[in-house]
C-alpha cells in the first residue's frame, strides 16, 4: 500500500474530477489509478453497493466512497487551507451551490456525451485499457461498452432525452455565459481562492465537457475565461499558500445572480419536489430504511419553461449537508445567512423538514 492516498478515478468520471482537483489544490500527494474490471465490478461493488468511482484508499487502509464524502475525509487530515470560506454567507452559499453544480447540472454533462455521441476512442482506450490490461483490444473495448451502457441507461432518469435536449442546451448556454462574464473578472467563483463550489462545478465541466470532442467545440472554447477556469482548476496555486479568501462581509459577487436566481427559482423547486415525492413513496420514516435510489418524477421551471426528472434522494442528503453547516453557524452568523438567503428569495429553502438521512456506502437511508 502506498503512503500516499489512492484515488481509484478516472479522467472520464465526473465526480472524480472533484477529487482530483481538490487534491491538486490543497498540494496533496497521491496517486491516481483507474480501477481494473475486477477492482470495479466486484471490490467496489461489495464494499459499497455499487460499483462507481471515485473511491479513495488512505494510506491506513481504509476505503472511502463518494466524492463529497472523500473530500470531507481529506479536509479533516489536512485542514490547512481550508475549502469553506470564514464569511458565513459565502461558506453557505459555496456548500449550497457545490450541490447544484453537482446534481443539477446532470442532464447537461450527461447529454453532451451520451446522446447520440458516445463513441469517443480517448474514452475507450482509458477505460478498457486500465480495466482490462493485458487482454485483446476487442475485450477491452467490450468491458469499456459495456460501462457505458450503464452509464447511457440513466439519461432518461436525469430527463435527457432527444425531446428535451435543446431546453437543456439552452439552460447550459445561459449558465456558462454567465460563469464565462464571472471568470471574466475573478479567477475562482468566489475570488481569488477555490471552495467547495469551485470543485463541484468541476463534476460536470472537466469529466465531460471539457474533454469531449463537441461540448468543448460547442460550449467551452467560445467562452474563453470558462474554459480557463477548468484548466486553472486542474493546476496548483501559482503560490506557495492558497490565496487568501475574500474579507468577512465581503458580498457574494453579483456577477453570480444568474447562479443565485437558478438555485432558488429552479433548483429549490426540485428539491421540494423530490422532497414531497419522499414523503409519497415511503412510509413514515424508519430508523436505518434503505430509500429507492430514483423515485417518481418532478417537474420543475428550467430556463423559461417547465423540465421534469426523476426525484433522487441523494439530492436531498447533499441540501440538508448544506443546511446542517448553517444550523451549526454561531446565532448571529446563521441569522445574516438567513436574511441573505430571505433577500435573495430562497426563503422557501429554509422551510424545508428534510428528515435525517445519511449515506451507507453508495445508500441512502433514513438516519439511525
Amino acid at each position: 500500500m502506498p503512503n500516499v492516498p489512492v484515488l481509484l478515478g478516472a479522467q472520464c468520471s465526473r465526480y472524480s474530477a472533484r477529487v482530483r482537483s481538490y487534491l491538486i489544490k490543497k498540494g496533496i500527494a497521491h496517486v491516481e489509478r483507474v480501477p481494473t474490471a475486477w477492482t470495479f465490478q466486484v471490490t467496489i461493488a461489495r464494499r459499497f453497493g455499487d460499483p462507481a468511482v471515485p473511491v479513495l484508499i488512505t494510506p491506513e487502509g481504509e476505503w472511502i466512497a463518494d466524492s463529497e464524502t472523500i473530500l470531507d475525509a481529506l479536509e479533516t487530515r489536512h485542514p490547512g487551507d481550508p475549502i469553506h470560506p470564514p464569511d458565513p454567507v459565502q461558506a453557505f452559499f459555496a456548500a449550497l451551490a457545490s450541490v447544484w453544480a453537482s446534481e443539477f447540472w446532470l442532464p447537461v454533462d450527461l447529454a453532451t456525451r451520451w446522446l447520440d455521441r458516445s463513441e469517443y476512442p480517448w474514452w475507450y482506450e482509458e477505460l478498457g485499457g486500465a480495466m482490462l490490461p493485458g487482454f485483446p483490444k476487442a475485450l477491452q473495448n467490450a468491458m469499456a461498452a459495456k460501462v457505458a451502457r450503464l452509464i447511457q441507461s440513466h439519461l432518461p432518469r436525469v430527463g435527457a432525452t432527444h425531446e428535451t435536449a435543446p431546453l437543456i442546451w439552452r439552460w447550459a448556454s445561459r449558465m456558462m455565459d454567465a460563469l464565462d462574464a464571472h471568470f471574466a473578472q475573478h479567477p475562482y467563483l468566489l475570488g481569488d481562492r477555490a471552495t467547495r463550489f469551485d470543485f463541484g462545478l468541476m463534476c460536470p465541466l472537466y469529466g465531460h465537457i471539457a474533454r469531449d470532442p463537441w461540448s468543448r467545440d460547442e460550449f467551452l472554447l467560445p467562452r474563453p475565461h470558462l474554459h480557463a477556469w477548468v484548466w486553472r482548476m486542474s493546476q496548483p496555486y501559482l503560490t506557495r499558500e492558497a490565496p487568501p479568501f475574500a474579507a468577512i462581509g465581503a458580498p457574494v459577487p453579483a456577477t453570480l445572480q444568474p447562479v443565485v436566481r437558478s438555485i432558488f427559482d429552479e433548483f429549490v423547486p426540485y428539491v421540494e419536489g423530490t422532497l414531497a415525492e419522499l414523503g409519497r413513496a415511503t412510509p413514515p420514516p424508519r430508523k436505518g430504511a434503505r430509500i429507492d435510489r430514483f423515485l417518481g418524477p418532478v417537474s420543475y421551471p428550467f430556463a423559461g419553461q417547465t423540465h421534469a426528472r426523476p426525484a433522487v434522494p441523494f439530492t436531498l442528503w447533499l441540501v440538508q449537508r448544506a443546511l446542517d453547516l448553517l444550523e451549526s453557524m454561531p446565532a448571529d452568523d446563521a441569522e445574516r445567512v438567513r436574511r441573505w438567503v430571505r433577500e435573495s428569495g430562497g426563503a422557501r429553502l429554509l422551510e424545508l423538514a428534510i428528515p435525517r438521512l445519511e449515506v451507507a456506502g453508495l445508500t441512502v437511508r433514513f438516519a439511525p
